[in-house]
């Protein structure tokens, strides 16, 4: 947890402490290897926007996948993202990042709430065209 608390503050700068991302990553690296599910959801943004060090969007869908699999909301509605999009494997997975989605939402994140509503008026949409 130490490693966690001391890269939000590089993240973000406090008082007299610089904002640092390179340190920050290297920080939340340590504490998403030792399975904070927080730290792994906020090393998946660093890498996914390349802030910090190279931009990994395979590295991303994996650390959001391991926060995800913790019950961490906005893990699966970022992986839900990224499934939808084929981002991080090139292989969209619409049932998956529904399922996702699902999940999010019952935890109660709007976020996720958005994207399914969206894919509704998608399919609605479509129904009513076809």
């Amino acid at each position: 947890m130490p490693c966690y608390i001391e890269s939000c503050i590089y993240e973000k700068g406090d008082g007299d402490i610089p904002k640092d991302i390179p340190r920050a990553r290297l920080l939340y690296e340590k504490a998403a290897q030792q399975g904070h599910s927080i730290s792994q959801y906020n090393l998946a943004v660093l890498y996914e926007t390349g802030q910090g060090g190279p931009q990994d969007l395979a590295r991303a869908r994996q650390l959001f996948s391991d926060s995800a699999a913790q019950g961490f909301p906005s893990a699966m509605c970022s992986l839900g993202h990224m499934c939808e999009r084929g981002i991080g494997d090139n292989k969209p997975n619409i049932e998956l990042a529904i399922d996702l989605y699902q999940q999010a939402i019952q935890l109660g994140h709007a976020r996720a709430m958005y994207h399914m509503v969206h894919k509704k008026e998608i399919i609605i949409f479509l129904f009513i065209c076809y």
